[in-house]
């Protein structure tokens, strides 16, 4: 039995996929991964794994320069991790793609959040 973490599916919030370019930066640790999903709740986004432990606490920071969007210091705590068979291009570092649940916000944090939702989402997710 792998000691893998597994998805659960318990999401209180749907899930919607992103346009290409949106990024994403966990503080500590300095990972830096493209954001596959997210909701109100979390996020899943991808980086490449450095088999490094996420140090607490966590924050990230959410940003795309193709839309001009940047989204800072959102506490954060990792809630699973699944490891890929993907990896960096050029690269042979595997790629890690890790479950994020976001924590308290501030109500500017929260209106920039919700734009993003609107803006962003693909139109069929």
């Amino acid at each position: 039995m792998s000691n893998e973490h597994i998805f659960l599916e318990g999401r209180k919030h749907k899930r919607f996929r992103l346009k290409k370019g949106v990024r994403a930066a966990l503080t500590p640790g300095n990972k830096i991964g493209q954001i596959k999903e997210i909701n109100e709740g979390g996020l899943v986004f991808r980086c490449a794994d450095n088999d490094k432990p996420l140090k607490r606490p966590v924050k990230i920071d959410i940003f795309s320069s193709a839309y001009d969007f940047y989204l800072s210091n959102v506490s954060v705590q990792s809630s699973g991790y699944l490891k890929t068979d993907s990896k960096v291009s050029l690269s042979s570092q595997p790629i890690r793609q890790l479950k994020i649940q976001i924590g308290k916000m501030t109500s500017t944090q929260i209106i920039l959040l919700d734009h993003f939702l609107k803006e962003y989402i693909l139109p069929d997710s």
